[in-house]
């Protein structure tokens, strides 16, 4: 009984981390790319935009935040 609540624990840990991981993977890494775009906006021209944006949104689309997908698109 003790290793099956050992294993039960265990996965539970495993499904965590990874959730952890893929949230850190798009959403994190799409909030600290969004944010190094918007203080450099200045150095950008519109096509560095659109190309950064796209890729934010596809970060943001992966992670399942169809509206936040959405908005970096429209950039």
């Amino acid at each position: 009984m003790e290793k099956i609540k050992l294993e039960l624990s265990r996965q539970r840990m495993r499904e965590h981390s990874l959730n952890q991981f893929k949230h850190v993977r798009t959403c994190i890494l799409a909030r600290e790319l969004c944010l190094l775009v918007r203080t450099n906006r200045v150095a950008f021209n519109a096509e560095d935009a659109r190309e950064h944006c796209a890729f934010i949104a596809k970060l943001c689309d992966e992670a399942g935040c169809k509206e936040q997908s959405d908005l970096q698109q429209s950039c």
